[in-house]
């Protein structure tokens, strides 16, 4: 994914064989084939369990050519690492929230109000499209904190709460792009109002 080599490594001297069943089986000395299967993690340093999502590993297999005539052949493959989905914490700023709640009695909104910068902490899900490679979806699922206001707009500091929330949120798709402005949605439960809202607005994601 950030394009490093991990590791080179040259195997000599692997003889495979065709299966007992394969109409060639009888024209190869199985004296000298390799039986077993063929484990790459006992050749390489960095086990493919222990490699990062996405990660690439460029096979090429050449005949011997003092055992074959002239050049003979090669086949080049890659394995990726994929995944459907991916996990992460991410810290966002969700700006301009509406936020929808009960409202208190006597007030005259019954909708909800706009909030001013709030900080989100939010561990959530990535999903990526079953047919390419390290392309993801444009949206997220998650849950964590909000915190409603951290930045206030306003010289009433009552609007300022902590929410625990599940958040959606649906990203722009160009790739390689530092700053972002994402659509958040979701609802969660105010701790210090003690109720539940929810919530819908813009937001910015700045990736480092």
């Amino acid at each position: 994914r950030r394009n490093e080599l991990i590791d080179v490594k040259m195997i000599d001297d692997i003889v495979i064989c065709p299966g007992i069943k394969s109409p060639r089986a009888d024209f190869y000395n199985y004296a000298d084939c390799r039986l077993r299967s063929f484990d790459l993690n006992s050749y390489i340093r960095t086990r493919t369990s222990n490699l990062d999502i996405w990660s690439t590993l460029k096979i090429r297999i050449s005949h011997d050519k003092e055992k074959y005539g002239g050049k003979g052949e090669t086949k080049e493959f890659d394995i990726v690492l994929r995944k459907d989905v991916s996990f992460d914490i991410e810290v966002s700023f969700p700006a301009g929230l509406i936020t929808v709640s009960k409202p208190e009695d006597g007030t005259e909104d019954p909708y909800g109000q706009l909030t001013g910068i709030s900080v989100a902490m939010i561990g959530q899900f990535t999903f990526y499209h079953p047919e390419k490679i390290n392309v993801q979806r444009p949206y997220k699922i998650g849950a964590g904190f909000i915190a409603l206001n951290t930045f206030n707009f306003s010289e009433d500091p009552e609007n300022q709460d902590i929410g625990l929330v599940i958040l959606g949120s649906l990203y722009p798709t160009t790739k390689d792009v530092k700053l972002t402005f994402p659509l958040y949605i979701g609802a969660g439960y105010k701790l210090k109002a003690q109720k539940w809202f929810g919530l819908i607005g813009p937001g910015i994601r700045i990736r480092l």
